[in-house]
């Protein structure tokens, strides 16, 4: 890794860091996210953790790297900040201790920890439409959450622009949000930009 590289890095990660807004941000997303991760490890209530339970942890992190994908791109650049706050979203959602994919269900499943990081990688790089994510929110009634996640990566720099305040018009009404919904969320995350 090149010296320019690295201090670009860590600027980067510094100023992520300093942001308190959006460190709070991504710890109350990622305390909400976990309580629906319990209901989906036994998606069947058969009492068994198997195939069908894997894929279904797989689709809600493949859902929520793609919603932050979508966040990030919205403008047409991924900014550093958006990025490092996607994956710093992804890796508490998905790795951390109480995560989607914890040390015991990493330790039944054939997949490696490596191997989904790959995955989320490549579904932040090219996430499922809008239109998927949004039925995906409905019928599991992930809906706030999952706008909540777009909301503060689209903040993550601090300033939203009109691609990205297209977005999330857009994404709003497809998750079938109401305004009071839309605009409490947005306040929340958006408390310094307003």
């Amino acid at each position: 890794m090149g010296l320019f590289t690295l201090i670009t890095a860590t600027k980067v990660a510094d100023e992520l860091l300093s942001n308190k807004q959006l460190r709070s941000d991504l710890f109350n997303i990622s305390v909400k996210g976990l309580s629906e991760i319990a209901k989906l490890i036994d998606t069947d209530d058969d009492g068994d953790f198997d195939e069908e339970d894997v894929n279904n942890l797989l689709e809600y992190s493949f859902i929520i790297a793609s919603i932050l994908g979508q966040a990030a791109h919205a403008d047409g650049v991924v900014q550093e900040l958006e990025e490092e706050a996607a994956w710093e979203v992804l890796h508490e959602a998905c790795f951390e201790d109480e995560g989607i994919f914890t040390e015991d269900v990493l330790s039944v499943i054939t997949i490696t920890k490596k191997e989904i990081k790959n995955a989320l990688i490549e579904k932040f790089q090219e996430p499922y439409g809008i239109k998927k994510i949004a039925k995906y929110g409905i019928e599991n009634e992930v809906e706030e959450i999952l706008y909540e996640l777009a909301c503060v990566i689209v903040g993550a720099d601090e300033k939203i622009l009109a691609d990205e305040r297209e977005f999330l018009n857009e994404f709003g009404s497809r998750m079938e949000l109401s305004k009071f919904d839309v605009k409490r969320i947005e306040k929340s995350c958006f408390k310094d930009i307003l």
